[in-house]
């Protein structure tokens, strides 16, 4: 505000809300005090809500961060998965930047959920009303620019770009073999191909 920005991005993190900071009074305070001070300040509000959960095996962050269950937040079936190099799935994606996290589920990480799981999207669907519900004052005083759901904080617009750190290295491209995607491939193959098989073998 000081340098003449008159609006900010908060991005409020689901696994925050419903997990993470469970032994917190009021999650929501961290955001709710942030609007607060931005809106005092006469700066718009853009909200960014995240659609991902971190889960710690070791020590990573602060003391509240590390109370909630190992990789809570998604089914293991739900969870975006890529398989490095040598055939190892690794979960979408790995955290940087520590020691010791190149083996899969060595470390804190932050999980994506698939977008071909119904479950998830229900979820995803809900709490977006409830963000809309909880701030529905702030949104009639016009004081909210845009609302954005991302299933990743990684980068601006929340669409992961590397699939996971493996085994040799990162990936440049994105892979999701969840179980929701793999049954919903097969099904749409089914559908396409009419279980014709060399039909699909000629467009292969």
């Amino acid at each position: 505000a000081d340098l003449g920005m008159n609006a900010f991005i908060i991005s409020i993190r689901k696994d925050v809300i419903v997990g993470k900071k469970v032994s917190a009074t009021n999650p929501w305070k961290q955001y709710d005090d942030q609007i607060a001070t931005a809106r005092s300040r006469g700066m718009k509000i853009c909200f960014r809500i995240v659609f991902a959960t971190w889960c710690n095996n070791k020590t990573v962050g602060e003391p509240l961060d590390n109370n909630v269950p190992t990789c809570s937040g998604f089914d293991a079936s739900e969870r975006m998965l890529g398989i490095d190099a040598k055939g190892v799935a690794r979960v979408h994606q790995q955290s940087f930047g520590y020691n010791g996290c190149d083996v899969f589920d060595d470390c804190g990480q932050m999980l994506t959920t698939s977008l071909s799981s119904p479950k998830t999207i229900t979820e995803m669907q809900d709490f977006t009303k409830e963000v809309l519900q909880r701030y529905k004052p702030v949104i009639d005083a016009g004081d909210v620019l845009y609302f954005s759901a991302v299933i990743t904080p990684e980068q601006e617009f929340g669409f992961p770009f590397f699939t996971t750190k493996g085994l040799d290295g990162v990936s440049n491209s994105l892979f999701d073999y969840s179980q929701s995607m793999i049954t919903g491939f097969r099904e749409w193959l089914k559908v396409k191909y009419v279980n014709d098989f060399t039909k699909l073998k000629t467009s292969w």
